[in-house]
């Protein structure tokens, strides 16, 4: 054989190789897939068990792990759970830029009326569409229930109630002031009618410096003299005494009066806490209405 007729030789050799081994993928990723695919079919991953069955029924694989992961594969489609999202706006017009969420993974990222896989089971499901609110259920899917309808319906956000505005206290005018013009009225009242019904003193007893003197009436005993004496202080003491009480009544009427005008009233402003600090110390300062 010549060298020319070698060469071509060895490259027939090599393309046939080179054939074989795209045409035959490794055995065992093969094999690894089929088990992968009945050990999550075992779990009810049936998603996951139908994407393994897909990759060794390729024909790179062996034809008797082939054979049996499209059979397996095909009894998957035929019994995998599937759902259908009827999905409508406010007008109910079909929309279709929403996304689903299985236990939180997606499993579409938007709507074109297909039936989406799901695996059997309890399933929080979650339909998202921009501009409105999540609309979430929870439900538990039959093992070859296909074509399960669910229906939503997006709106937009409900528009938050308003608030009632916080009413803000009032103060008014308290009683215990007037209580206390009450009280010194009635002591000016009480005082006043001492004073205006006290007696009038004795006849011939005057008050000098302090004293009451009662000039003594001819034959009159010194016992009647000094009774006309305590009878002259009697009186002057309880015009005193109506007087005082008159006056401090007007003094209780007074301070019941100024503390009403003087009592603060209208809206209750919040006290104010403000920290300070200077390069010698700090503290806080309140300030508000007490």
């Amino acid at each position: 054989m010549t060298f020319r007729g070698s060469a071509a030789f060895s490259l027939v050799v090599a393309c046939a190789l080179l054939h074989a081994t795209a045409a035959h993928a490794d055995p065992r990723a093969c094999s690894s897939a089929a088990e992968d695919g009945q050990t999550l079919r075992a779990a009810g991953k049936l998603r996951a068990a139908h994407t393994k069955f897909l990759e060794c029924a390729q024909k790179e694989c062996p034809s008797i792990v082939r054979v049996d992961c499209s059979k397996w594969g095909a009894e998957l489609a035929e019994t995998m759970p599937t759902i259908i999202v009827d999905a409508r706006d406010t007008e109910l017009h079909d929309v279709g830029d929403v996304e689903v969420l299985v236990d939180g993974a997606t499993v579409a990222e938007h709507l074109d009326g297909k039936a989406i896989p799901v695996d059997p089971g309890p399933h929080t499901l979650v339909f998202h569409r921009a501009g409105s609110p999540s609309i979430v259920e929870r439900v538990i899917i039959k093992e070859g229930v296909r074509g399960r309808i669910f229906t939503v319906r997006f709106g937009p956000f409900p528009i938050p109630p308003a608030q009632a505005p916080v009413p803000v206290p009032v103060r008014k005018h308290s009683a215990p002031p007037w209580v206390l013009v009450g009280v010194g009225g009635a002591m000016v009242v009480t005082g006043v009618a001492l004073a205006l019904t006290a007696p009038a003193l004795p006849a011939g007893c005057v008050v000098k410096a302090g004293q009451y003197v009662c000039e003594p009436f001819p034959g009159e005993s010194p016992e009647a003299n000094q009774d006309r004496r305590e009878a002259a202080g009697d009186a002057v003491r309880r015009a005193l005494y109506g007087y005082v009480f008159a006056g401090v009544g007007a003094a209780v009427v007074g301070g019941g009066l100024l503390w009403h005008f003087l009592e603060p009233t209208g809206p209750v402003k919040a006290a104010a806490v403000t920290p300070w600090a200077t390069d010698s110390g700090g503290g806080l300062l309140a300030r508000g209405a007490f």
